[in-house]
């Protein structure tokens, strides 16, 4: 409601009314109150004859006075007469003109409102599409997976192939660092890849485990292809985003992961593409 009174007095039909009403009243101060000259309408002054100041006057001169000052009354009670009906004429014109104008700003200001609200009825009984309710679906109502399993870049693969061995959903590793906090995400497919690459080299399996995650990042920044397709495939987002706005960030970035963290940044619960695709078939 608020919203609706805010738009309102900000339509430019509001203004343009508020602007006429202004002009409507200046030009009507301008036609009541304009001085008019007399002189152009053949009204005379006054007679006021030099014996009247001597109070000397004849019967023939106060007779011919009296005329001559009917005759001015007369002429000044046909000037305002006709300065009335002028008057009137005018804002008559005036008042029909802008009536014509108000008439027609509302109707379309009016006219308009009526669209807008029959639009947004309308909208409003039209079904929500999967995406609009993903848009208003929070996160934490999917729910996201717990995460249960972090790495730091001090750590061993030894641990990290033993979990990957004993759960094989498992399929990333979040990175974190020394407060916990999220760094980046590492797909299974890099720990293999390096376990490969260190046999190829003649390295005991019994050396490959003791080698730390610092040793397997070293050997994806040398291998650039690979990194582009094993780390940092992630988003992050918070519990109270959208999951609609979590699969935007997903298809934006071409991964399939989306890390819930939370207000400091650890990361807490995890959701992927696969859990969005179920949400639309439920809500579909």
């Amino acid at each position: 409601m608020r919203e609706k009174e805010i738009r309102s007095w900000r339509a430019p039909e509001f203004w343009l009314v508020v602007v006429m009403l202004l002009v409507l009243t200046a030009l009507v101060f301008i036609v009541l109150w304009m001085p008019f000259d007399s002189s152009e309408t053949g009204v005379s002054t006054m007679p006021t004859p030099e014996k009247l100041k001597t109070e000397d006057l004849e019967t023939e001169d106060l007779l011919k006075y009296n005329e001559d000052l009917l005759e001015y009354n007369k002429s000044i009670f046909e000037y305002n007469k006709d300065l009335l009906e002028y008057r009137k004429t005018i804002l008559t014109v005036i008042v029909t003109a802008f009536g014509a104008w108000v008439g027609a700003g509302a109707a379309y200001f009016f006219s308009r409102e009526n669209v807008r609200e029959t639009a947004e009825s309308m909208l409003k009984m039209r079904e929500p599409t999967p995406r609009e309710i993903l848009l208003k679906t929070p996160i934490r109502e999917i729910p996201p997976r717990e995460i249960r399993w972090t790495v730091k870049v001090t750590d061993t693969l030894e641990g990290v192939l033993e979990k990957l061995k004993a759960v094989p959903t498992y399929w990333f590793i979040p990175v974190v660092d020394d407060k916990g906090r999220l760094d980046t995400v590492i797909e299974e497919e890099a720990v293999w890849r390096f376990v490969d690459k260190e046999s190829e080299n003649k390295t005991p399996y019994e050396e490959i485990k003791k080698k730390k995650i610092s040793d397997m990042l070293a050997y994806l920044d040398m291998e650039k292809k690979l990194k582009k397709k094993v780390i940092d495939k992630f988003v992050s987002v918070t519990m109270d985003e959208s999951a609609g706005h979590a699969n935007e960030l997903m298809q934006k970035k071409d991964c399939s992961v989306a890390i819930v963290v939370n207000e400091k940044g650890k990361p807490t619960h995890f959701l992927t593409t696969g859990d969005v695709r179920e949400v639309l078939l439920r809500v579909g």
